[in-house]
């Protein structure tokens, strides 16, 4: 399917379980991008792989596609088992790879439910550690820890 056509819509629609069918298994750049919206924009990347240096140089590429208005937050998932993955984030605004993303991570987890894994809770590592992302009908959960990494005067 042709994700051009609903490419205006992935930055409005909020509910990031709602049309996500619409938005899988598009060719972008050499990758196949699904797209969903968990408050802001996300593209979504199952990688063999996230040892590859070369990931990060192109995930600018489709942060600035066309494709997404605003723009897109880029993360690339490994698939540890079915209730298990592993992301890495390209953040827009950081135009970097962070440490962790809570809305990457529930975005990863949803796209990862609805192309089969079997678990309605789902493990995601990051980075920065450990989360837990609960999905049910209508609405997605996030646990984990929080820690302060920086502290800053203007």
């Amino acid at each position: 399917m042709d994700l051009r056509k609903y490419g205006k819509r992935i930055p409005e629609d909020k509910n990031p379980l709602r049309r996500i069918g619409e938005c899988l298994n598009v060719s972008l750049h050499g990758y196949e991008v699904s797209a969903i919206n968990t408050g802001v924009p996300h593209a979504v990347i199952f990688v063999d792989s996230l040892d590859d240096p070369e990931l990060m140089k192109e995930a600018p590429k489709i942060r600035y596609d066309g494709i997404f208005p605003i723009g897109t937050n880029v993360n690339f998932v490994k698939v540890n088992s079915g209730d298990e993955i592993t992301i890495r984030t390209y953040e827009r605004g950081v135009e970097g790879e962070t440490f962790s993303c809570g809305t990457g991570s529930v975005a990863c987890a949803a796209i990862a439910h609805r192309l089969g894994q079997d678990r309605n809770m789902v493990k995601v590592n990051t980075k920065g550690g450990e989360l837990r992302i609960i999905l049910t009908d209508d609405a997605a959960y996030m646990e984990g820890q929080a820690q302060r990494v920086f502290d800053g005067t203007i």
